[in-house]
């Protein structure tokens, strides 16, 4: 339980850190003249900033904790291969942020947008699993060579 907990706490402040990045593109890509919380179109569905600035926060949260909770029960089920963990991750994690990017007014919920962000999020997707796998080999073979030392 204390690592969901913890796992939690640090999905919805990498959730909060990574919106509040994509929302000051956003603001910035779409000429708004102050910060907003996600595009001008999205924020003018609420009845004032204060209220899509909390929608927004609470969705960004929502991404930051699918990836880490996602991560956390996924990658932890040892009776499933790497290849298998890492597919269902992907489909989990792929989906459930593409629902979230479109409920955050990231880009519209219409096939075309989707089929133009899946690439990028393969491409994202496969960096940090690569980075994440050569520092868990890393990891691993540092253990191993305590262990041929110590021995």
């Amino acid at each position: 339980m204390r690592r969901v907990i913890k796992d939690s706490v640090s999905g919805i402040v990498f959730g909060q850190f990574i919106g509040f990045w994509m929302a000051t593109i956003f603001s910035a890509v779409n000429g708004a003249s102050s910060w907003l919380p996600s595009t001008p179109r999205w924020v003018a569905q609420f009845p004032s900033l204060t209220a899509a600035t909390i929608v927004a926060s609470l969705l960004w949260w929502a991404m930051g904790m699918l990836f880490s909770l996602g991560s956390d029960f996924i990658f932890s089920a040892e009776e499933w291969s790497i290849t298998k963990r890492t597919v269902i991750h992907f489909v989990v994690t792929m989906l459930g942020f593409t629902l979230l990017a479109c409920l955050s007014g990231w880009f519209p919920l219409e096939p075309a947008p989707i089929l133009g962000f899946i690439p990028g999020f393969l491409v994202v997707y496969a960096v940090v699993w690569s980075i994440r796998m050569m520092h868990a080999r890393h990891t691993v073979n540092q253990l191993n060579q305590h262990l041929t030392t110590t021995k």
